[in-house]
């Protein structure tokens, strides 16, 4: 039950940052699934079911524009992530590895790349079955699972590899007025990188440099998630007021008008007599014959009509 829980709040963290269907920037539950096979064996496979039956059962009957079927298809595809990502991490750096040589960091890249894709193929193929995405949608989608899912991995398991295994002989403790320090400073960098206009992200390197050889591979894989919780964080939601409001009136079309999704574009200058910034935000729904930039363009049938679609969206944003 325990596992099944933190599946599922890696889960619903993951979901903060949704792109479509069911697909995220990142997706921690799956590093928190390989971790955990890897770790205490495949036997636990049913906590990690659970935490995954939790979920899409969220996603069935709070989104209803996905069938049953693509979400089974979801579900096997995760599940044989996970399971097949601890396989061959067990096989290619064995077990409680340290992640301590260049051929254990191979091993565990290798056995994530091939997990992941796993899960990213399978679902790709069942959204794309049940109509929840187009065939033109299909590499912006699969790519896009793909790296949230390995993004997951990449940030879950070589923690949890690392601070299960009892302190090195040797190896400086974190828990020390450094350490604090370390922290400290890994998160402030961490924040000025993402979160200035100037394009000075390689400014969180210094103290990813100190995390690593002064405490090792513990301080160098809590100082790459304090700087990927704050990159990621940053970026989702310090969007500016007027992209606020875009993100706002897409989630409004979606809710009010009972939509799949939305498709957000943006457009200046170009074709225009008063050059202007302005976005599009386009209901979606499955195989509504949307081609890149192009939507159906569906008159109202009359003032009613248009004034009833207004209304929806406006109880939404209130």
């Amino acid at each position: 039950m325990l596992l099944a829980a933190a599946y599922y709040g890696a889960a619903k963290l993951g979901q903060t940052l949704q792109y479509t269907a069911s697909v995220a920037a990142i997706w921690p539950p799956a590093g928190v699934g390989i971790a955990a096979l890897y770790l205490w064996g495949i036997r636990w496979w049913p906590g990690l079911l659970l935490g995954e039956i939790l979920v899409n059962a969220e996603l069935l009957f709070n989104d209803s524009a996905i069938p049953l079927g693509s979400l089974l298809g979801q579900q096997a595809g995760n599940m044989a992530e996970m399971i097949v990502g601890a396989l061959l991490l067990r096989r290619l750096i064995g077990p409680r590895a340290t992640l301590d040589s260049a051929e254990q960091v191979g091993g565990m890249l290798t056995a994530l790349v091939a997990g992941t894709a796993i899960s990213a193929t399978v679902g790709t193929v069942s959204m794309l079955a049940g109509g929840v995405i187009g065939d033109g949608e299909v590499p912006t989608f699969w790519r896009t699972w793909f790296l949230g899912d390995l993004s997951g991995t990449l940030v879950i398991v070589p923690a949890a590899l690392v601070w299960v295994q009892r302190l090195p002989a040797g190896a400086r403790p974190i828990r020390t007025w450094e350490g604090g320090l370390l922290i400290a400073s890994v998160a402030a960098l961490g924040v000025i990188a993402v979160s200035i206009d100037q394009s000075v992200t390689y400014v969180a390197f210094p103290a990813l440099i100190w995390a690593a050889f002064r405490f090792g591979m513990r301080g160098a894989t809590l100082a790459i998630a304090i700087v990927a919780g704050a990159a990621i964080g940053i970026t989702a939601h310090e969007v500016g007021p007027f992209f606020e409001r875009v993100q706002a009136m897409a989630r409004a079309v979606e809710e009010g008008l009972q939509v799949a999704g939305t498709f957000v574009a943006m457009n200046n200058r170009v074709s225009q007599s008063v050059p202007h910034l302005h976005v599009h935000v386009v209901p979606r729904r499955r195989k509504d014959g949307l081609r890149g930039f192009f939507w159906p363009r569906v008159r109202y049938t009359d003032d009613a009509e248009m004034a009833d679609y207004a209304s929806r969206i406006r109880d939404v944003l209130r």
